[in-house]
């Protein structure tokens, strides 16, 4: 009988990448349980330059769910780690207006492009 080839082993980050993370999320929202208050999520395991990343798409999971309000804390949090977070700035600007936070969203919209001038500009706000 022949034998089958080891089976490739996980590597210990693999429980902390992003899509991990929006993948609970989205199992999560799925059977109901979206009560969960995710500021008590831990901090991403990792180096603090992987903690930013994580919580944008925890935001963007948020704001998917239509929780605008906590997406719009996930993002701040995102900046907190890494100030010149470009897609960050750019998602706040989005979850602003659709809080009718237009000056607001003017202005994360703005700081986006200051940071990365070759960012999309929005077409409208």
């Amino acid at each position: 009988m022949k034998r089958l080839p080891p089976s490739p082993r996980r590597s210990k980050s693999s429980r902390s990448t992003p899509n991990a993370h929006l993948n609970l999320g989205n199992v999560l929202a799925s059977q109901g349980k979206t009560s969960r208050r995710w500021r008590r999520f831990p901090t991403p395991s990792g180096s603090s330059r992987s903690a930013p990343r994580h919580i944008l798409i925890l935001g963007n999971a948020l704001d998917a769910l239509g929780k605008v309000d906590d997406a719009l804390v996930a993002y701040s949090k995102a900046i907190d780690y890494k100030s010149d977070f470009a897609q960050a700035y750019n998602n706040m600007g989005a979850v602003l207006i659709k809080l009718s936070r237009r000056d607001d969203a003017l202005t994360a919209y703005k700081r986006a492009i200051d940071l990365k001038p070759d960012y999309p500009r929005p077409i409208s706000i």
